[in-house]
């Protein structure tokens, strides 16, 4: 993250990897609106999920207080004291490198654990008029923040990269549409476990196709359950993210 000038996104994705726990809940009965929630952070991230969660969090704090801030985590299946405790975490290594002389000391006022700069300027929401999100519904403060997550493409590409060159070994390539084996560096073929947010619905298979058309894929672990893998913390990257930072050399069979 140094070497690439994101040391605050490097620090926070370790923080999100690291953590014990997931930040959303799943209350009994609720799990489809739960997961639902977790894709409109991230549709092909279960780590972004988290990461974008985390940093709407503290712009919302940064904006609107704490308490509000909790309401809104609450509103969308996010346990507030997981996210604190997550950019707590980020705090702690972001202060590590400092001492390491790896990363500069931030000028005065405007401290390390603060996203909302970026968040009013970097997303767009400088015409942003404080009349504009109704204070009593975190629903629609959060959809103003889900609108600006696209504005934000260039970081996010920038933390799968990150993903990627932390976990060179946990990449997963599956070779056609639709199909369920994805190949492994260990030589198993794994599919995506049923709680990621890549899983396909059931009873809604994916269309099989017979086009070669390879995605790649990266994951945090892979469980092994009567001889078949399940790709935990799954997340869609592209070819370049590979190629640029996998430190892999492969040959891609082609009979």
């Amino acid at each position: 993250g140094t070497l690439l000038g994101a040391p605050q996104e490097a620090c926070l994705l370790a923080a999100v990897i690291a953590a014990p726990r997931r930040i959303f809940a799943c209350p009994p009965g609720k799990k489809r609106e739960s997961l639902a929630c977790v894709r409109a952070f991230s549709p092909t991230s279960d780590t972004l999920s988290a990461y974008v969660a985390c940093r709407d969090f503290e712009a919302w704090r940064a904006a609107r207080g704490d308490g509000y801030a909790e309401r809104w985590a609450g509103e969308l299946f996010l346990v507030p004291k997981r996210v604190k405790q997550l950019l707590s975490a980020r705090d702690m290594h972001l202060e590590e490198l400092r001492r390491a002389g790896l990363v500069a000391k931030p000028a005065r006022g405007h401290g390390h654990g603060s996203w909302h700069g970026a968040w009013r300027s970097g997303w767009g929401n400088e015409d942003v008029r404080e009349d504009e999100f109704d204070e009593d519904d975190p629903g629609a403060q959060a959809a103003g923040v889900e609108g600006e997550h696209s504005s934000d493409g260039c970081s996010i590409e920038l933390v799968k990269a990150l993903l990627v060159a932390a976990y060179p070994q946990n990449l997963a390539l599956r070779r056609r549409i639709g199909m369920a084996k994805h190949n492994t560096a260990s030589g198993l073929d794994a599919i995506i476990a049923p709680q990621s947010v890549n899983a396909p619905a059931k009873g809604r298979p994916e269309e099989s196709s017979n086009e070669r058309m390879p995605t790649w894929w990266s994951y945090g672990s892979m469980q092994i359950s009567n001889r078949q893998g399940f790709l935990r913390a799954t997340t869609l990257v592209d070819p370049y993210h590979i190629a640029l930072f996998g430190g892999l050399q492969a040959v891609e069979d082609r009979s």
